[in-house]
Parts: structure tokens; C-alpha cells; sequence
């Protein structure tokens, strides 16, 4: 007979669902694909708000690149919407996974899934300067 087995930690446990998480993005390309024009859009929406006077736009560009990766980033990384069916959630909790540490997992498996959104608001941001201001700041005036 072979020896008791010992269950993975909390750490193991929350890296195993943080990499399905992961996984089930890269199959399905929610984060990139629906949120990402949104954070586009709003930092193109940037110039109705404060103006088209380039300067600001260049003083006030870098700000609200951040203020907007922020934004999307948490919602990104809380969305709901890749929430475990009834079948899934039931074996977790038949593997004795606490419910915290499945929370910790799915939060770092989407949280990993923030630098795909980000990237794509850079692209905005490098593509459209005189609309969305710099990401220098006021360099070059």
C-alpha cells in the first residue's frame, strides 16, 4: 500500500484555478475582445471632457491613461461574467477547495489577463496622440 496522501496547500490550490482561469480566457478572449474597445473608447471620450486644447491634452494624457487602466483593471479582474457553473463550483467544494482561496485564484488568474487590455489602450494612445494626449506628458512643447 502506498502512503497517505497529502492534499495540495492553499497556494497550489489558488495557482491550479488562477491557470484555469487563465486558460478558459485564452480560449474564449472575453477581457481583450469586450472589454478593451470600451477602455479605447473612453480614453478617446478623454478630449470631450476637458477640451481640445493640445497642451492640456498632453499635460493631463498620461493621467488618464492610468485612471483608465485602473478602471478597467478591476473590472477585468472582478468581472462576474466568467463565474464557475453550478457543475464546477460543487467539485470544488467536493475538493475540498475553500471558498476563499477558489476567490484568490479566479481573481489572479483574470488580474493576469490585465496586461492584454492594457497593451490595447496604449495602442490607442500611441496611434491617436492629438486625441488622446501623450503618454511623455509635456515633452516636446
Amino acid at each position: 500500500m502506498s502512503g497517505p496522501s497529502t492534499a495540495p496547500g492553499p497556494f497550489a490550490q489558488a495557482l491550479e484555478i488562477a491557470g484555469k482561469d487563465l486558460r478558459l480566457e485564452l480560449r474564449a478572449g472575453e477581457a481583450l475582445l469586450v472589454t478593451a474597445p470600451f477602455g479605447a473608447v473612453a480614453l478617446l471620450l478623454v478630449p470631450l471632457a476637458v477640451g481640445t486644447d493640445v497642451p492640456m491634452l498632453r499635460s493631463v494624457g498620461s493621467g488618464m491613461y492610468w485612471v483608465i487602466v485602473l478602471l478597467f483593471g478591476v473590472l477585468v479582474t472582478l468581472r462576474q461574467s466568467a463565474v464557475d457553473t453550478p457543475p464546477q463550483a460543487a467539485l470544488l467544494r467536493l475538493a475540498g477547495i475553500h471558498p476563499a482561496v477558489a476567490a484568490a485564484g479566479r481573481a489572479a488568474g483574470r488580474g493576469a489577463g490585465t496586461p492584454g487590455v492594457l497593451s490595447e489602450v496604449v495602442r490607442v494612445t500611441v496611434c491617436c496622440p492629438s486625441a488622446t494626449g501623450s503618454l511623455r506628458g509635456s515633452e516636446g512643447e
